[in-house]
């Protein structure tokens, strides 16, 4: 693997990550129950987060769409001929530089919202972005039919929506742990805490639409790519492969724990589950490898 690869790599990964955090900071708000504790006199943590997200998602976007640019012009590149009439053609000529363009205008426009406090707009923003994931991926490039390129804008948007609304609820959840013992003096001052059980209990409704489309269209997509499970056996794109099913499979497994076990707990118990740091927060942290996974998949040729 050269440094161009590695750099391509860690662009993708970014881009993936700042997505999912974009879109579960635009979820937070949906998320968020009847608040408990004392008068309302400012945020909840679920409102801190997000808000913080907002900003640092939107800059973490830009960034990777900037080294992604740099690794594709300089893979792109002629170097006999000027570099600006090259960078030009890549984006104006070619469908990744088309597609590419269209993430940077939404990557930009994000930034309005974010500063503005418009959750909503963020949100539709950052599922829009993910969307156009398909078409720079394996079925575009291929042109294996429409189904097959909406099947995969469905699983970006899914993805997106189950790992970036379970980063937003963990990293919530330890905020207000962290504020009921004295060490989040922005939300202890405000005062409030946001109903955990409430906003997990949504979000584990959402999380059962979005499990079911995520395994759905990616063995879809899977199978139409490599052809069949042998594909599994190839390398690179087949390993890579493997390993995204099996880090998907573990963290669906954690969902389902959480669903019928850590749920329940926090409905009996409340704060006495900690929610922030059990297998809550590895289900979040197995999501981001997944998406570290699929923008190593992505980099590679499927097989035939």
């Amino acid at each position: 693997m050269t440094t161009l690869d590695v750099a391509a790599l860690a662009g993708r990964g970014l881009h993936l990550t700042a997505l999912a955090v974009i879109v579960g900071a635009g979820l937070a708000p949906e998320l968020r129950a009847t608040a408990t504790g004392t008068a309302s006199r400012g945020p909840d943590a679920l409102a801190v987060v997000s808000e913080r997200w907002r900003r640092s998602g939107a800059v973490g976007l830009l960034l990777g769409l900037g080294v992604l640019l740099v690794a594709q012009a300089v893979a792109f590149r002629d170097p006999f001929e000027p570099w600006l009439p090259q960078v030009q053609a890549l984006l104006l000529r070619t469908d990744w530089g088309r597609t590419f363009s269209v993430q940077a205008v939404v990557a930009a426009g994000l930034w309005i919202p974010a500063v503005r406090t418009r959750s909503r707009a963020v949100l539709s923003l950052g599922l829009l972005s993910a969307g156009t994931l398909a078409f720079t991926g394996h079925s575009w490039a291929a042109a294996e039919g429409a189904w097959v390129v909406a099947a995969d804008a469905l699983h970006g948007v899914a993805a997106s929506l189950w790992v970036g609304g379970l980063l937003v609820l963990v990293a919530a959840a330890r905020l207000d742990r962290a504020a009921a013992a004295g060490q989040g003096v922005a939300v202890a001052d405000a005062g409030r805490s946001f109903d955990l059980p409430g906003a997990v209990g949504r979000f584990s409704t959402l999380a059962l639409v979005c499990v079911p489309t995520v395994v759905g269209t990616g063995a879809a997509a899977s199978w139409v790519h490599g052809g069949g499970p042998g594909a599994l056996l190839t390398p690179g794109w087949g390993r890579a492969l493997a390993v995204k099913l099996a880090l998907v499979g573990v963290m669906a497994l954690l969902g389902l724990f959480n669903w019928r076990a850590t749920l329940p707990a926090l409905r009996s118990r409340g704060d006495e589950v900690r929610f922030g740091s059990g297998p809550a927060a590895w289900e979040a942290v197995v999501g981001v490898l997944v998406l570290l996974a699929t923008a190593a998949l992505v980099a590679l040729s499927p097989p035939g």
